[in-house]
């Protein structure tokens, strides 16, 4: 598994675009180019500063279920979580229903460790709620700028997101 950066750049990057043969096969110029770009991207990236907050608000990939009379939702924010330079911090979700509509919000916290090394590990940043009086059928999910009309059920459904499951 390829570790990334909090800013989505793969980790090994660097490495890799200065390996003698991409810098040849690049020509010198355009070496120079590459160069400069990649010193002044990582030296804007603070994503191993010690407490560097990320937060997410209303975005991610929702899942729900209806167990019994209880609707069961999960929010998985678009990132990973490396156990060894990231600490989960706060999450939150609620929804509420009204005239076939379910309105979730959510929101979710994880703050660097400042670590120089980082474990390929991808934990997941999760919200999680949950309300009873949902009635199995057919509704329309607002969840941020996000809409999706879903078919809750005892089936697991998940809708939003890059795949992040």
């Amino acid at each position: 598994m390829m570790r990334r950066m909090a800013r989505g750049v793969p980790a090994g990057w660097l490495a890799q675009a200065l390996s003698l043969g991409h810098l040849v096969r690049m020509g010198w110029k355009g070496a120079g180019w590459a160069l400069a770009a990649m010193v002044v991207s990582s030296s804007a990236c603070d994503s191993l500063d010690e407490g560097t907050r990320h937060d997410f608000e209303d975005q991610g990939t929702v899942c729900m279920t209806l167990e019994g009379d209880v609707l069961e939702v999960s929010v998985r924010f678009p990132t990973c979580l490396s156990s060894s330079c990231s600490r989960a911090l706060d999450t939150f979700c609620q929804f509420s229903s009204a005239d076939g509509v379910l309105e979730l919000t959510s929101q979710g916290a994880y703050e660097s460790t400042g670590a120089n090394e980082c474990t390929d590990d991808c934990g997941a940043l999760t919200a999680r709620c949950s309300s009873t009086g949902i009635a199995p059928g057919e509704y329309e999910l607002r969840h941020g700028d996000e809409r999706a009309t879903v078919t809750v059920g005892e089936e697991r459904v998940c809708v939003f997101g890059d795949g992040f499951l």
